[in-house]
């Protein structure tokens, strides 16, 4: 069965601060292209590698990516032989984007699976539990992905480097970083969880997002309490 996590509705508030937010990541990451702090791009994926930040985390198996449009994730998805889809936006129905990449997906015959993660904040046991699940049983090659690409990508992209190509923390950091378009000072929280992170066990039976350890230096603002 596919994960299948609804992503909560916008209120207007949230909405404006995302604009303003993703406008800042934006101009940096575009900044970071045109100075050459981003990776090269994927062989005949220009167009994605640059406006959709699509990056190779481990070749021929894991890649990352931020939203694409319904044409760039056909060409990604024949390009490159994924068979597997994690977006870390959540079930939104009520999105167009949702809808084109549930179309792509099941013309192409791609597994789609749906976990809600936050940019914002620290991620919740249950929500790095199924990641953590998915990456065991998940068909090969992964195509991980979130908004921009930068942020939620970014820290999946950590976690599977961590679990399955035996990365340090230290290493898998750099998957948290400019050069991926990761503004650490916008987003501290995930970096915050990486440094933390010591493994499945500690997710499920020690790893407390709200816990003072976890938090330290961090706004309140990055935990919140559990879904009901």
């Amino acid at each position: 069965m596919p994960f299948d996590e609804p992503s909560p509705k916008p209120t207007p508030r949230s909405r404006t601060l995302r604009r303003i937010v993703g406008g800042v990541s934006l101009g940096l990451g575009a900044l970071g292209a045109l100075v050459g702090f981003t990776s090269e791009p994927i062989s005949g994926l220009l167009g994605p590698s640059i406006w959709g930040n699509l990056r190779e985390v481990d070749p021929g198996r894991f890649y990352r990516s931020g939203q694409l449009s319904a044409r760039a994730l056909d060409q990604t998805l024949d390009a490159l032989g994924v068979r597997t889809i994690i977006s870390l936006r959540g079930h939104s129905t009520h999105h167009d984007w949702y809808r084109d990449e549930a179309r792509v997906a099941k013309e192409r015959g791609v597994a789609l699976h749906n976990i809600h993660l936050s940019a914002r904040r620290l991620p919740r046991p249950e929500e790095i539990a199924n990641l953590l699940a998915l990456y065991r049983t998940a068909e090969r090659p992964i195509l991980v992905h979130c908004a921009s690409g930068a942020d939620r990508a970014g820290e999946a992209s950590a976690l599977y480097q961590i679990e399955h190509m035996g990365r340090t923390r230290e290493e898998a950091l750099e998957m948290l970083t400019l050069r991926q378009r990761h503004v650490a000072w916008l987003r501290p929280a995930k970096r915050r969880f990486i440094e933390r992170y010591q493994g499945e066990d500690w997710v499920v039976g020690v790893y407390d997002p709200c816990s003072r350890d976890v938090r330290v230096e961090l706004r309140p603002s990055t935990c919140d309490a559990p879904r009901p």
